[in-house]
């Protein structure tokens, strides 16, 4: 006998619930307007030591789907609004397995 278990979530339907669960919107800043977009906003210590002097610093991500990064032309160095403040996009990682990208941000 031969069991088949049935995914009930295609990874899309999986993408479009974690956005629901756990994304807000953002805006991204075009010359052309601003432009929202669902992200999952992450804010993450970074601990830190140069010789005996230690230090903390926070690195903030953006979760997005890979189409948003493609479809509104987000790149490197775009300025973003989230929660009201300003940061720039440091970096951005697209991953085509799970169609999410990772948008490294920096508050200036």
């Amino acid at each position: 006998m031969t069991l088949s278990i049935k995914h009930s979530f295609t990874e899309a339907a999986l993408d479009t619930a974690l956005m629901a669960t756990f994304g807000e919107t953002v805006l991204i800043n075009k010359a052309g307007g601003d432009i929202p977009i669902q992200a999952i906003f992450e804010r993450i210590e970074q601990n830190d030591a140069v010789g005996r002097i230690g230090f903390n610093d926070a690195i903030y991500t953006l979760t997005v789907k890979a189409n948003d990064i493609e479809d509104n032309g987000i790149a490197q160095f775009d300025s973003i609004t989230v929660r009201k403040y300003q940061y720039k996009a440091i970096a951005i990682t697209i991953d085509r397995i799970s169609e999410l990208a990772v948008i490294k941000i920096k508050r200036f």
